[in-house]
């Protein structure tokens, strides 16, 4: 997605790149693009300054890369339902999600509800939807991906 120089910096480059996967015009990915400017700078200097102990140094470079799929997932899912394009690697296995949250990636997903309410079950989850609350327990119920799929009608060999 993003190619990173030597010292952690975003090639100039990115942006039209980003608007490619993600839709949309470059311009509508500049706070985009500064925020990740940003935070890839800000643990280069880190890095650099050897502020950081050496045993977290990966753990560090971790956050970071965890941090850009995180805002890069966000801008994708704040995109208008006609933009979104699924990808493939939008989650990871284990990622949770609460109810309101958009779905990140189609596949099928553990729900853990209230345990006096109901025992840990599966659904199905289509990307780009909202996982709803439940209608017993609310809010509280929490959704996990276990298996990730591509939806039938986002996959190549079907469009």
């Amino acid at each position: 997605m993003f190619s990173f120089g030597v010292a952690g910096t975003i090639w100039t480059d990115a942006v039209p790149i980003v608007a490619a996967q993600l839709g949309g015009a470059p311009d509508d990915y500049v706070r985009l693009e500064l925020a990740l400017r940003a935070l890839v700078h800000g643990t280069a200097m880190l890095l650099i300054a050897k502020t950081v102990h050496p045993e977290d140094v990966g753990e560090m470079r971790e956050a970071c890369r965890k941090s850009i799929e995180t805002l890069l997932r966000e801008a994708r899912l704040s995109l208008s339902p006609s933009v979104l394009v699924e990808s493939p690697i939008m989650a990871d296995i284990g990622d949770t999600f609460k109810p309101g949250a958009r779905v990140p990636q189609s596949g099928i997903y553990d729900v853990f509800h209230d345990p006096n309410h109901s025992q840990r079950h599966q659904v199905t989850c289509v990307y780009g939807e909202t996982f709803p609350p439940c209608n017993r327990c609310g809010h509280q119920v929490h959704f996990k991906l276990a298996m990730k799929a591509i939806h039938l009608t986002n996959h190549d060999y079907f469009k």
